[in-house]
C-alpha cells in the first residue's frame, strides 16, 4: 500500500551548554530558535508480513522543510529502503539503503547542528559504537559530530533457526554493513571539526558479522556480532550489540 503524509510543527529550539560541550556547539550557548516546519513523506510498503518478511519490501521518501518567518532556513531530505528476496524455503536475502541530505538556503551559513545525521550502531553500521561515525570534534575531547549527509547500506542472508520450537518467532542471519556520515559547505564549522569535504567513498566504513532476532516476551529483540572491516585507530568498535523493538 502507499502513504502520503503531510506534517506542521512548531518547534522552539533551545541551546544550552556545559562547560563540556563541544566547541562549536558552545558557540551557540544562549540561542533559541523557533521554526516553523513543514513536512511530506511518501511510503510504499509491499512486505508480505510485517515480521520477518520473506518478499517485497518497503520504501520511504521525505522532506522537511522550514517556512518563511522561522530563525533558521534549512531542508532535509531522506530516502530508505530494504527490499526482501526469497532465494529458497525459509531462506531470504535482503538489501536496505538509507541516505539523508540537509542544507542551509536563503541566508543562513550553516545547516544546524542539531538536524545531523549519525551513522554506527545496531540500526546502522554495525560493529562500531552507535553515533560515533564521521565528523569529529578538533579539541581534546574528540567527539562524533554528525553530518548533514548520511550513506548506510546493507546486504543480508536470512535464515530460520534449526527445528520447529522457534520457527515462528526467531531468525537469524549473516551481514554485510556500509556506510558513514560525512560534512559539506553546508555544514562547515571552520577550525572546530573535520574539513567539510563532502562525500569521501574511501572514508565509507564496512563491517561483517552475524544477527538474530527474537519475539521475545517483552518485544522483539535483536543482537548482532560485528567485525569492522577497515576501521581506523580513532574509530569506537563494539561488536557485541542488541535493541529492543527491531526485527530483520
Amino acid at each position: 500500500f502507499d502513504r502520503i503524509r503531510m506534517t506542521a510543527d512548531i518547534r522552539n529550539t533551545d541551546i544550552t551548554t556545559g562547560i563540556t560541550a563541544p566547541s562549536y556547539i558552545q558557540d551557540y550557548d544562549g540561542n533559541s530558535y523557533l521554526d516553523f516546519v513543514f513536512g511530506l513523506s511518501w511510503s510504499h510498503d509491499s512486505r508480505n508480513s510485517a515480521v520477518f518478511p520473506t518478499s517485497g519490501g518497503r520504501q520511504r521518501v521525505s522532506a522537511t522543510v522550514t517556512v518563511p518567518g522561522s530563525d533558521l532556513s534549512y531542508l532535509q531530505l531522506a530516502y530508505s529502503n530494504k527490499h526482501y528476496f526469497p532465494l529458497t524455503k525459509g531462506v531470504t536475502f535482503a538489501l536496505n539503503a538509507d541516505l539523508g541530505y540537509g542544507l542551509a538556503y536563503g541566508d543562513e551559513d550553516v545547516y544546524p547542528f542539531f538536524e545531523h545525521f549519525f551513522a554506527g550502531g545496531p540500526r546502522s553500521v554495525r560493529g562500531f559504537e552507535a553515533n560515533s561515525l564521521g565528523p569529529r570534534t578538533l579539541d581534546a575531547e574528540n567527539d562524533p559530530t554528525g553530518g548533514n549527509i548520511k550513506i548506510v547500506g546493507s546486504a543480508e542472508l536470512i535464515l530460520p533457526p534449526p527445528g520447529d520450537s522457534f520457527k515462528d518467532s526467531a531468525r537469524w542471519g549473516a551481514f554485510f554493513d556500509i556506510g558513514n556520515v560525512f560534512l559539506d559547505d553546508n555544514a562547515a564549522y571552520d577550525g572546530k571539526v573535520s574539513p567539510a569535504q563532502g562525500v569521501q567513498l574511501d572514508e565509507l566504513k564496512y563491517s561483517v558479522g552475524l544477527s538474530a532476532s527474537w519475539l521475545s516476551p517483552i518485544g522483539a529483540l535483536s543482537v548482532s556480532y560485528g567485525f569492522p572491516l577497515n576501521d581506523d585507530s580513532g574509530d569506537e568498535t563494539e561488536e557485541f550489540q542488541f535493541n529492543l523493538g527491531q526485527t530483520f
